[in-house]
């Protein structure tokens, strides 16, 4: 069995990876924000799998046992912190609009040195350097980096506020509701986008108040990043990054994995074939159980329906296809819906544009 790494603080900076490569088991005691601003990125732990495209990004916990997996060619960005300014204890999937995205890749490709360390803790400290790209599967996450510094992000002060839900919730779990068989998804209208609400979040997550000050007020220092060494600067663009992740809305874009070994058995077919279109009672019947134990088993360790698990699922493998290059029309028959068109409409629902689009952001 390979150990599990352990990891002092969560580094912040760059990381290409390609297809198919990886950073093995490991844990950090701080907490880390991991974004691909190009290709998918998994994340796995042993509750389950979380996955992003490029207006994703995943919040790991400090302590959580993780790794991480690039599907297509991925620009992987890591930003460590070193305070919760989110309040939340679990891996969770955040919606990344267009500041924060841009915020996300100035903060990790800044190469300039950073001022001494502040006393008071808010001062990144020296940047420590790496010396290539890590492109292996299964490559550790303290190792090589990309030129980009690598650097303890500055203390955030306070901690938030639980979340609440958000329309971006609904617009997801209606996505999952609505497509209740294998092959047949109802018609609906336009999806609710997911991409453009970041900043909209009434009685988001702590901080709240003031965030749009600061950012209106530093929002033009961010483009000078890459051309000073001003650590004053640096600290101001920190602080408009973590002002925005505090707004960024949750999708439960999560895999759970099943404990019983009949809903295991059941969620291990579907994994191997997310086409097959048996339904529930066929397949409980294969796993030598009844429909009715496993509606149960679903809510109990997966917290949702059966034909929510089973949506997720196909639009976590619709992702990972749509990564390596396969067509829509495949993608939507490899993974069980009826037609391209329903694929779509289930796709944009969730993410908040197109499958053509997913990797031209």
């Amino acid at each position: 069995m390979t150990p599990i790494r352990h990891l002092p603080e969560a580094p912040t900076g760059r990381r290409p990876l390609a297809p198919g490569a990886g950073i093995d088991a490991h844990r950090h005691d701080t907490h880390q924000i991991v974004y691909a601003c190009r290709g998918v990125l998994s994340v796995t732990t042993s509750a389950g799998t979380w996955v992003a495209p490029a207006n994703r990004a995943i919040w790991i916990p400090a302590g959580t046992v993780h790794e991480h997996r690039a599907h297509g060619d991925t620009d992987l960005r890591l930003v460590g912190l070193a305070d919760n300014p989110l309040g939340l204890d679990h891996p969770t999937v955040l919606v990344v609009g267009p500041l924060l995205r841009e915020l996300i890749i100035a903060y990790t490709t800044d190469t300039h040195p950073s001022p001494p360390h502040h006393r008071d803790g808010l001062g990144p400290p020296p940047p420590h350097r790496g010396d290539g790209h890590a492109r292996n599967a299964g490559a550790p996450e303290d190792g090589p980096l990309d030129p980009a510094d690598t650097r303890r992000p500055p203390a955030t002060p306070g901690r938030a506020e639980s979340p609440g839900s958000t329309d971006h919730d609904h617009a997801f779990h209606d996505a999952l509701r609505d497509d209740r068989s294998p092959s047949t998804v109802p018609g609906t209208g336009a999806g609710r986008g997911g991409d453009g609400g970041t900043g909209e979040r009434s009685g988001g997550r702590g901080g709240a108040g003031g965030s749009s000050e600061r950012s209106g007020e530093d929002g033009g220092g961010r483009g000078g990043v890459g051309d000073t060494g001003d650590g004053g600067e640096r600290e101001r663009l920190w602080a408009v990054l973590v002002d925005q992740l505090k707004r960024a809305p949750e999708q439960p874009l999560h895999l759970p994995t099943a404990r019983d070994p009949r809903l295991a058995a059941v969620c291990a077919i579907l994994h191997r074939d997310p086409a097959d279109s048996r339904t529930l009672a066929q397949l409980a019947a294969q796993a030598g159980t009844s429909d009715r134990t496993l509606a149960r088993l679903c809510r109990r360790e997966l917290g949702m329906s059966f034909p929510q698990w089973r949506t997720q699922l196909r639009l976590h493998h619709a992702l990972l296809l749509l990564a390596d290059g396969v067509a829509v029309t495949t993608v939507a028959h490899r993974c069980g819906w009826a037609s391209a068109s329903a694929f779509i409409d289930v796709f944009r629902r969730a993410f908040g544009y197109t499958p053509g689009k997913a990797f031209t952001l």
